[in-house]
């Protein structure tokens, strides 16, 4: 009874595998940039193997006497991660992620406050400086401040060729990759439609900040930098593999203050 319940106990993973495939595996494969590699055959018998897994867990519950052991247990946690992980990764995929512009900056000051408050005010010796009559500058004239208005503009895409979550974790991790020198405050997101595209169409949404002053020129500038914006995310979608295809269902400017 002890081996069959550890048989048992070995079956939960790998049924429990089998229903996360085309997440857990596709993301071993993205983690050595292979592309898509189909799994997503198996998402319309996820509830059966996720059901098997659970009758193999019960099974082995029942062959140890309807005592937890330390193996049903493992087995019990490592089965409950494979069938969440779908979720987790779509939660991710999902999420308005920041790229890194944040940190870089707070780490910057608060190395610069350290030293700062480490290092005596009078500790650097004192440059001797000319010092030479100036004469006295005219008045110059009041001009108006301009006002700077920083605005976010979304970006969306419907996207075909997507096959299940992992692929659009792996979209979502190429566009951020190309947003990161030059856009490191923009949100990505990326919304796999379901097998079959049973949810409707593929999205990807990306938000980008930018200032202006509210002249012309400056509105100008921005267009342009919206299309080169929107350019390296098309590219970066296509660099992961051309079978994707994107269109471009809007642009709207949002939340300026």
């Amino acid at each position: 009874m002890i081996g069959r319940g550890a048989s048992s106990a070995a079956i939960a993973p790998i049924a429990a595998l089998l229903a996360s495939s085309c997440c857990v595996v596709q993301l071993l494969l993205n983690a050595f940039s292979i592309g898509c590699a189909g799994f997503a055959v198996l998402d319309p018998y996820a509830p059966v193997f996720a059901a098997l897994c659970l009758a193999a867990l019960s099974a082995s519950w029942l062959a140890n006497g309807r005592v937890a052991s330390r193996s049903l247990v493992r087995s019990a946690l490592l089965s409950a991660a494979l069938l969440a992980s779908p979720q987790i990764v779509a939660a991710y995929n999902r999420s308005p992620t920041l790229l890194f512009g944040s940190r870089g900056s707070l780490w910057s000051s608060l190395v610069a406050g350290s030293a700062a408050a480490l290092i005596p005010s009078g500790w650097w010796p004192a440059r001797e400086t000319a010092v030479y009559p100036q004469p006295p500058a005219a008045p110059a004239a009041a001009e108006p401040e301009p006002v700077t208005i920083t605005c976010r503009v979304e970006s969306a895409w419907s996207l075909s060729g997507l096959k299940c979550e992992g692929c659009a974790a792996r979209i979502k991790t190429a566009i951020q990759a190309a947003l990161l020198r030059d856009e490191p405050t923009a949100e990505v997101e990326v919304h796999f439609a379901g097998q079959g595209g049973g949810g409707g169409e593929s999205r990807v949404v990306v938000r980008r900040r930018w200032t202006k002053t509210g002249t012309a020129d400056d509105d100008d500038e921005a267009a342009a930098g919206h299309d080169a914006f929107e350019r390296r995310v098309r590219d970066s979608v296509g660099g992961v593999d051309l079978a994707y295809t994107m269109r471009q269902t809007g642009r709207t400017t949002i939340g300026c203050q």
